[in-house]
């Protein structure tokens, strides 16, 4: 799984860890200029999947 830098905006993959979990990862292209981001602009990435209980847990990185 990789974002393009070239397609830019928003992607979306679908992967699974090692225990078979199903995850769904989201990376934005945000407008703006961040020193500390990739090709000069800014990203946000969120990621979730559900638990053992069946609750959806989910994280944010900007």
């Amino acid at each position: 799984m990789s974002y393009d830098l070239e397609k830019g905006g928003t992607q979306e993959f679908i992967t699974s860890d090692s225990e078979g979990y199903t995850i769904h990862i989201v990376v934005e292209e945000l407008p703006g200029i961040s020193l500390f981001s990739m090709n000069n602009g800014s990203y946000k990435i969120s990621g979730s999947t559900k638990s053992d209980f069946g609750r959806q847990a989910t994280m944010s990185v900007y």
